[in-house]
């Protein structure tokens, strides 16, 4: 086995929202009895999410890094989610909705581990160093001990706990050296990811090998090395 150090991206990687996005929001207006959604299908929140999500980043990139706490931003990006379903309702009803669903995506509730990723993660941490490296906030931690909790990864690397995310090269280096993996050559180090901007270009460029994910085939791309599910790892080690 070539490969002495697994990197691994972690959401639609081997984690993703459980139903998506849209469905927990309505899953939890419908628990604390609102009726925010009633008219609303979980497409046009899930349009609606992402119009939000790509503004706020935007602006305040990093889930806010060095400008407001991530629970600030990512109220942001709830509030402008749900305006058009919240016109009649009072500030705190709002603004309890915002910090519930912030805490929902606190573990691993929300959340529902990827296709083969619990075996697969598994196995490769028995044979190999695994790192996670994630844009995300620190919320990521209690998610991965609830989905992974007989996983021991040799490193947990977080965007907004390192002030910079990925696709910045200085994120993945960071990586290579929390796991001990600093002395070692770059063609003994991989990195899986479902990005082509965010994960595979970035490690390419660092002279890593590198296995983009594409389920369905979408991100797929002649210049990269495309697996459809994380078990198949196992044949690029």
């Amino acid at each position: 086995m070539a490969t002495k150090l697994v990197l691994l991206d972690v959401t639609n990687t081997i984690i993703k929202v459980k139903g998506g996005v849209g469905r927990v929001y309505r899953q939890l207006a419908n628990d604390m009895q609102l009726n925010y959604f009633k008219l609303a299908d979980t497409e046009i929140i899930n349009s609606r999410f992402k119009m939000a999500f790509s503004n706020h980043w935007s602006q305040y990139p990093n889930f806010g890094f060095g400008k407001m706490p991530p629970s600030d931003w990512w109220k942001c990006v709830t509030m402008e989610t749900i305006a058009p379903f919240t016109l009649h309702t009072s500030k705190e009803e709002t603004n309890n909705f915002c910090d519930s669903l912030y805490e929902r995506f606190s573990t691993g509730a929300a959340y529902e581990v990827m296709s083969n990723a619990n075996e697969t993660v598994g196995k490769l941490c028995e044979c190999i160093d695994v790192a996670v490296l994630t844009n995300n906030d620190s919320r990521i931690r209690n998610v991965l001990q609830d989905l992974f909790s007989s996983v021991e990864f040799k490193a947990i690397i977080v965007s907004n706990e390192e002030g910079f995310c990925k696709p910045d090269e200085r994120i993945f280096l960071k990586a290579i050296e929390a796991a001990g993996g600093k002395e070692l050559p770059r063609d003994q180090i991989m990195h899986i990811g479902d990005s082509y901007t965010n994960d595979f270009l970035p490690a390419t460029s660092l002279a890593l090998n590198a296995l983009l994910l594409s389920p369905d085939g979408h991100n797929s791309c002649k210049q990269s090395q495309t697996i459809s599910s994380i078990d198949q790892v196992f044949q690029f080690l």
